[in-house]
């Protein structure tokens, strides 16, 4: 995924599509509060589904405003991801990679779904990189 705003500009919004299952990064029930999770959904072209990949590394929600982060900053295999208000905290912080990859850059671990699930609701958790397609995500 490669995203270069031009210069004066917003970075622009996606979505994230699993490599897996086809299916849209979203939060849980399209909730905007601190701490709600993030999950899979067939992409129907809801604001909750929809991201900002930021030039600071943040990805921001658009429906919620708030930035996808790892829950409790844990840097353990299977930690949850979720919502908040961004903070500039180093668990907000992402590398997304040409290859598909999103990487938390104070985990180094990659944005997965939980067990390689591809239900709807399926929760998003991060994982030691392993070139699994649960880890992989493209554009929408």
């Amino acid at each position: 995924i490669t995203l270069t705003p031009a210069a004066g500009t917003t970075a622009p919004t996606t979505t994230l599509v699993g490599a897996l299952s086809g299916k849209c990064l979203s939060v849980t029930g399209g909730a905007t509060a601190d701490g709600s999770t993030a999950d899979i959904y067939t992409c129907n072209g809801s604001a909750s589904q929809n991201w900002t990949l930021e030039t600071n590394g943040t990805i921001v929600g658009g429906l919620s405003g708030k930035c996808l982060e790892v829950t409790g900053s844990s840097t353990a295999d299977r930690a949850g991801v979720d919502i908040a208000t961004c903070s500039g905290a180093a668990n907000q912080d992402w590398t997304v990679n040409s290859g598909g990859t999103v990487v938390g850059v104070q985990s180094g671990k990659c944005l997965s779904v939980a067990g390689s699930a591809t239900a709807d609701g399926s929760l998003t958790d991060i994982y030691t990189c392993n070139g699994s397609a649960s880890e992989n995500w493209a554009e929408g």
